[in-house]
């Protein structure tokens, strides 16, 4: 049993949230994300949208700078791939999420799975903790 909480995503900064990608979990379109691409000797972000899903081909993405690429994310180190949350879309139940809460002087990542949405609630947060709560 973990902490269940309700969030709402626009009242957190996002240095402090962060969506977790799960081979389990299929993105939905419209999803924003980015890649960090080698670029001569720099390493660059490029953001883009997710525009659909094939379990064969993979997550075919629209990027900013108007390529249209089919990335396989199972092939990105999680540190050169990101999804950037926006308040227009809704995460799906099963995303998992962490947040970064003050603890006493330090400040620590907690981690969860989105169980619900909703638009007056927020997101209800099953937490991997071991304390049932509901707010």
């Amino acid at each position: 049993n973990g902490q269940v909480r309700t969030e709402h995503l626009d009242d957190w900064s996002p240095s402090d949230f962060e969506i977790l990608w799960e081979s389990s979990v299929v993105l939905s379109a419209g999803t924003r994300v980015r890649f960090r691409w080698d670029v001569g000797s720099e390493r660059r972000w490029f953001a883009g949208v997710v525009k659909s899903y094939s379990k064969k081909r993979g997550y075919c993405i629209a990027y900013d700078n108007g390529q249209v690429r089919t990335e396989h994310l199972d092939d990105w180190s999680p540190s050169d791939f990101e999804i950037l949350w926006e308040s227009s879309v809704v995460l799906s139940a099963g995303t998992r999420v962490r947040f970064r809460w003050d603890v006493g002087s330090e400040r620590r990542w907690f981690a969860g799975v989105v169980k619900s949405y909703s638009k007056k609630r927020g997101y209800c947060i099953a937490y991997d903790n071991g304390q049932v709560r509901t707010e």
